[in-house]
């Protein structure tokens, strides 16, 4: 029993030692789960306001709503150590979300415009400059009602970009710094975001009424960590049945 019991813990210790375990699906039912708007603090008279809606999200539940007057983007940010950290410690990572846009203005002409849609994970430097990762996920926009999108890391010890995912930093553009892998980054993710902006491109202002509902953030273990698991939990249900038995 003890054998059993070490192999389970030391498996689900690998797991959670790093930080990244994947977060279960945030629908505002219960509160934010540490994801909230990258913008200018609350200001109802002037327009500005992010709120968890109750009776706005994609079921009818609850969901992040945000009205930005005068905007280049709308940006969600998790920093919370259940979704950061060594993502490699993990076999592979899910990202997935509803997004409802009623309205997305570009100010300069009055015209309801359609953004990029982007998953990025970020590592940010001592001295604020960043690499990211990202991946295009798809685009939003006035009329296009409650929209399912999704990313995918199939291989995190990849160390080339997989097919779909970009590179970028502060420092150096549209590419990773020199030396720098998808691996290498995926070991330390300082934020994860959700963003109608692709690294990179400049936007002009634009007034954005958006809200997004059910983010999840799901992680499949490595093999060889799954397979102890699975391992030291089936030696614990066996010892149990001998008992009963």
């Amino acid at each position: 029993m003890r054998k059993a019991t070490a192999l389970a813990l030391s498996a689900l210790l690998s797991l959670t030692a790093h930080g990244f375990t994947g977060a279960p699906k945030v629908d505002f039912n219960s509160g934010t789960g540490d994801w909230r708007i990258q913008a200018p603090e609350n200001d109802p008279e002037n327009g500005w306001r992010t709120w968890v809606d109750p009776n706005a999200g994609k079921d009818g539940g609850a969901a992040l709503h945000s009205q930005l007057p005068v905007i280049w983007d709308a940006t969600w940010v998790n920093t919370s150590s259940a979704v950061t950290g060594d993502l490699t410690k993990v076999g592979s990572v899910n990202f997935s979300f509803d997004l409802h846009t009623e309205s997305f203005v570009y100010l300069f002409n009055g015209q309801e415009v359609t953004r990029d849609v982007v998953v990025e994970l970020r590592s940010i430097n001592a001295d604020e400059t960043f690499s990211s990762v990202f991946f295009n996920v798809g685009t939003t926009g006035a009329d296009k009602g409650w929209q399912h999108f999704s990313a995918t890391i199939s291989d995190t010890s990849s160390a080339a970009l997989p097919t779909g995912w970009s590179g970028f930093s502060s420092e150096h553009g549209s590419v990773l710094p020199d030396g720098v892998t998808f691996t290498d980054l995926l070991k330390n993710v300082d934020e994860v975001r959700i963003t109608t902006s692709v690294p990179g491109m400049f936007y002009g202002d634009a007034y954005v009424d958006v809200t997004i509902d059910n983010i999840s953030i799901s992680a499949v273990p490595e093999p060889g960590t799954l397979a102890s698991m699975v391992a030291g939990l089936l030696l614990i249900a066996g010892y149990r049945r001998r008992l009963k038995g």
